[in-house]
């Protein structure tokens, strides 16, 4: 999910790739109304998670392997003080 970091808001529309280990991006996915990304992943490998905006900071949000289940990201971006 991501949101404004200083206001919790989802921002809808903002992009959101999925990077593999070596940083290749695997696919860019676009956010809902909610701010809501959803990706299926192959279990046992650790995948990068990279959320941009238009007029915020471009952030990354790591994600640990794990054995199965389901793993939320909130990515948090701060807005660009013009």
């Amino acid at each position: 999910m991501v949101r404004d970091a200083n206001t919790g808001k989802p921002l809808a529309s903002a992009k959101v790739a999925i990077l593999d280990e070596r940083n290749n991006v695997i696919e860019t996915r676009t956010a809902d109304a909610n701010g809501k990304v959803t990706y299926s992943v192959d279990c046992d490998r650790a995948y990068t998670i990279q959320a941009s905006m238009p007029k915020y900071e471009q952030n990354t949000f790591p994600i640990t392997k794990t054995h199965g289940g389901e793993v939320n990201v909130m990515a948090d971006l701060r807005p660009i003080e013009e």
